[in-house]
């Protein structure tokens, strides 16, 4: 794409050098830049990308976005602008020629349940012969491609770029995961959304929020998007917000704005209303009730967050105007997703599940969940990540000891901090200590963990890393999934019983 026709809606306060050249691609991350490429200087909290503009430029790129002119650059086209950063989605948008006003696109915000939410939609369009690409913390789907996600919801210039690539893919929808900091540094502000999500809002990233209500300012932004949307109606259909009526930010959510809202919950004032609940072990049942009507529900998930979840489905659904059996036989086939109450076989036949609990009520929501079908112990592994938010670590220690027979705190990502130290805090919020333990090595909590569960009936829970196949210490990355290390350890224990 020419410069000039790249950068003609886009106000800079001046270009030094030609508008002729071609621009072969976008970053503004210079080990990305490769020849041709234009390169955005944008300000972070810690850095400054103009410190990386000579490496840029090292690379190949064409042309550089940067607020000073610098006279002594040669060789390369500088775009000055007062603020790079305002500008770099309009750019990504404008060199990927805004994929988003052809996706239908659905944005989920909320602490917890994104993610399982985001693959039943997935699924759900996918039936209904909506292709569908996905935006989540595990993974990027833009079609027949599938990417690790390394942000819950990358920068505005990647998200244009698998955006654009699911259009080519012949994607006719986009399902997206929306950080709270994805919101708060507009990541997602050229994005056009005709569907916003709300699931939940509790304690989590209070180390980057400064409380609870920036927190859940952030998360509005989605929904004040959306509003301003309303006014252009890119389809002839409105856009939409799907809000969970059980949570008390939800309430605030659905009275703030005028654009059509569907409400769902186990409260009767909700639009889509889950009543009757049973949970086994195989899974639940409850009885949907929405515009006068009452449907059956029969699902293999189990835990009443993951009942949250569907009734979100059924919402989504309903104002996307889908047929109702498409989604109760989503409803009915969909597994749990990769980390997510997700039950790992073992050579012990422990029931134990691996889950990405790391926050207080995502922590609460699957021991509550797992207590309703555990007819023995509930053993719980679990720790708090470091370099994060310190507040939640007691918490998460108390609920832990309030909601299972035996917990071990063990080591989760502790980054710069001193596991020990972590696990310590942890252990300030239990009560009863008799029947908590602190293993700092993860594998040998685990280990420790399966030796724990001595009866068919006991449950294991290892919370807090779920999908993750690493392990993040101060000075190394080790590989490391517990789903495969939990595994290991029982085919260990077992092949020991067997000796004996």
């Amino acid at each position: 794409m020419k410069l000039k026709k790249l950068i003609k809606d886009i106000p800079f306060s001046q270009v030094k050098g030609s508008k002729e050249i071609e621009i072969t691609g976008i970053s503004c991350h210079s080990k990305t830049v490769s020849p041709g490429s234009l390169f955005i200087a944008k300000k972070g909290k810690e850095l400054d990308g103009c410190r990386f503009i000579d490496d840029a430029i090292a690379c190949g790129a064409g042309a550089i976005v940067t607020d000073i002119l610098n006279p002594f650059l040669k060789d390369v086209v500088q775009l000055i602008h007062p603020s790079p950063n305002d500008v770099a989605g309009l750019l990504a948008k404008a060199y990927y020629e805004d994929p988003s006003k052809d996706l239908y696109t659905i944005g989920i915000t909320g602490t917890n349940g994104k993610t399982t939410l985001a693959y039943m939609i997935k699924e759900l369009l996918d039936l209904s012969e909506q292709p569908c690409g996905l935006i989540g913390t595990v993974e990027y789907i833009t079609g027949l491609n599938h990417y690790n996600a390394s942000l819950t919801t990358p920068d505005e210039i990647v998200l244009q770029k698998y955006l654009k690539e699911m259009k080519l893919q012949s994607c006719q929808a986009c399902v997206m995961e929306v950080s709270s900091h994805a919101l708060d540094q507009d990541r997602v502000k050229d994005v056009d959304f005709d569907c916003a999500i709300f699931t939940n809002l509790s304690h989590d990233h209070l180390d980057y929020h400064e409380d609870m209500d920036d927190y859940f300012k952030a998360k509005k932004k989605l929904f004040e998007k959306l509003q301003a949307g309303d006014a252009t109606q890119k389809n002839t259909d409105r856009p939409v917000a799907v809000i969970n009526y059980d949570d008390s930010y939800g309430k605030q959510l659905k009275s703030s704005f005028s654009f059509p809202i569907l409400t769902y919950g186990m409260s009767p004032e909700a639009d889509f209303v889950a009543s009757d609940i049973k949970v086994t072990a195989s899974g639940s049942r409850f009885t949907l009730s929405f515009k006068g009507a009452d449907v059956k529900v029969v699902t293999s998930l189990i835990g009443r967050f993951n009942i949250s979840n569907l009734l979100a489905l059924f919402a989504f659904a309903h104002a996307k105007g889908i047929d109702l059996e498409k989604v109760l036989k989503v409803a009915k086939a969909f597994k749990s997703t990769n980390g997510r109450l997700e039950k790992v076989s073992n050579q012990l036949k422990v029931k134990a599940f691996v889950d990405y609990a790391h926050t207080p009520h995502a922590l609460e929501n699957v021991l509550l969940g797992l207590k309703e079908i555990c007819q023995g112990k509930l053993v719980v592994v679990f720790g708090c990540g470091g370099n994060r938010d310190k507040e939640k670590r007691s918490i998460m220690g108390a609920i832990a000891n309030e909601h299972s027979s035996h917990s071990i705190i063990t080591s989760d990502n502790p980054r710069g901090e001193e596991p020990l130290e972590i696990a310590e805090q942890v252990l300030s919020g239990v009560k009863n200590k008799e029947n908590t333990s602190i293993i700092v090595d993860r594998r040998e909590a685990i280990k420790q963990g399966l030796e724990k569960c001595t009866s068919k009936d006991d449950i294991l829970l290892i919370a807090g890393k779920g999908h993750e196949t690493f392990q993040v210490f101060s000075h190394q990355t080790l590989n490391f999934d517990d789903r495969l290390i939990l595994k290991e350890e029982a085919e260990k224990l077992a092949t020991l019983t067997l000796k004996h």
